[in-house]
């Protein structure tokens, strides 16, 4: 389907009279704040999507047992203040630093996100015994997809801890908005947007097309090797460092 004149002035979404007014008295806007203000969340997890299982286990490892007895021992033995070289057995330290510290961090790190995943199921669980979870959303995406949210704007869940004066929140955290500028073709495409509308919201680019640039360079590679060369960058050597492996 072709879009047409007809088509102009179809209603495509409800739009707030608040925010119509605001444009037409003038007031300063951005296209994103407005598009942030126009739509919400469409991303909705189905009703049979199972829940969360549990969180993986986390064992105390050999390795870890003996990089947390020997972190007190090697950290933060070896710290230059002024730009020197390095003795031989401080070389030997900083390294044993390093390698116990990513010994450490890599499982407390899995253990510290399992320790967040058992929580958000509590916090499941303990919304479905007392009915709550009736009309509740279920997250669709990140690290807590597919648990209830809880926390409303302004208003944390939170589970009370023995002994802390706060617990565990979960917080609102608000939707991003994205504008995808390549869902237009798709409107005019299906005849939802005129042409001349489609045109109010794009304008013509000539951007660099790799494959034409080739066949250029074919034809006549004096000329565009040349061009070629005025118009690449090559960035500076960078380097990254990589600890010694035992």
């Amino acid at each position: 389907m072709t879009a047409t004149a007809e088509t102009a002035g179809t209603e495509l979404v409800q739009v707030a009279p608040g925010l119509i007014a605001q444009i037409q008295d003038n007031e300063p806007f951005t296209v994103a704040d407005l598009a942030d203000r126009l739509v919400s969340p469409d991303r909705v997890l189905p009703k049979d999507e199972p829940a969360p299982a549990a969180a993986p286990q986390v064992k105390v490892t050999d390795t870890l047992k003996a990089a947390l007895t020997r972190l007190p021992k090697v950290f933060a033995r070896v710290s230059p203040t002024e730009r020197r070289t390095l003795e031989q057995d401080e070389l030997v330290r900083l390294t044993e630093e390093v390698l116990t510290i990513d010994a450490v961090t890599t499982q407390l790190g899995e253990r510290r996100e399992a320790i967040a995943e058992t929580i958000r199921n509590h916090m499941d669980v303990a919304a479905e015994k007392t009915g709550g979870e009736d009309g509740l959303a279920r997250i669709a995406e990140g690290k807590a997809k597919g648990h209830y949210l809880l926390g409303r704007k302004g208003e944390p869940f939170e589970i009370s801890v023995p002994g802390y004066r706060s617990g565990w929140q979960q917080r609102y955290v608000k939707g991003t908005s994205k504008i995808e500028g390549q869902r237009l073709a798709g409107l005019l495409r299906d005849g939802i947007i005129t042409t001349r509308e489609f045109n109010s919201c794009t304008r013509t680019v000539r951007v660099l097309d790799e494959d034409k640039l080739a066949v250029a360079i074919r034809k006549n590679p004096g000329r565009f090797l040349q061009i070629l060369a005025r118009i690449t960058r090559k960035g500076a050597p960078s380097a990254s460092l990589y600890p010694p492996k035992q």
